[in-house]
């Protein structure tokens, strides 16, 4: 089975952007720094006598190091603003895209299936699979599927299609039964998708 990133594009895109705007700053900084160094050592090795030009590079080196810490200074801001927003989209980022799941999901259907109701995680799994051991349902989360059909062979027919997705590990049915819908008799089902 081939292995789907739900991650969205955009937001890798974004994360490799702000990476990019990390190592920008850091290096602005080391850059800035090395400047300013180098232009004190060479004002100390000069000798800064009592001579009044020396003086004056003395003065305008000092001023132009406050500068370069004042800019240090606005880079480290800008640099933990971006870390902040590289952390939160980093957590969204790590989510599945439940949206995108949903849509596979609906065209697996077709227009002889309808969903009434979707619910994850293992507490509801317990609730309705009460067949499943203990350990599946505590090692993985399952996404349920209520629906109606319109006949019975078209459960297993979608059961293979959402197999065939590649999404999930598992795939079973949980309880086929009877239904009412309208005055017609339908197929209802109950379908376990097991979340990889």
């Amino acid at each position: 089975m081939s292995d789907i990133n739900l991650v969205p594009a955009s937001y890798r895109v974004s994360c490799m952007r702000r990476k990019a705007l990390k190592l920008w700053a850091v290096a602005a900084s080391v850059l800035a720094v090395a400047c300013a160094l180098t232009i004190l050592m060479e004002q100390a090795r000069n000798g800064a006598g009592g001579h009044s030009a020396e003086q004056e590079q003395v003065t305008d080196a000092q001023q132009q190091l406050e500068q370069i810490d004042a800019k240090i200074s606005q880079i480290q801001v800008a640099l933990q603003a971006s870390q902040r927003q590289s952390t939160t989209v980093g957590a969204a980022a790590g989510q599945p895209d439940w949206q995108q799941l949903l849509v596979l999901v609906s065209w697996q259907l077709g227009d002889k299936a309808v969903l009434t109701r979707c619910a994850l995680g293992s507490e509801t799994s317990q609730a309705i699979l009460p067949a499943l051991a203990a350990e599946d349902l505590q090692e993985s989360n399952w996404l349920i599927l209520e629906g109606m059909a319109e006949g019975y062979s078209d459960v297993p027919a979608l059961v293979l299609r959402l197999e065939e997705l590649g999404l999930f590990d598992r795939v079973k049915i949980a309880q086929i039964r009877p239904k009412s819908f309208g005055g017609e008799e339908r197929t209802g089902f109950t379908i376990a998708c097991q979340i990889r």
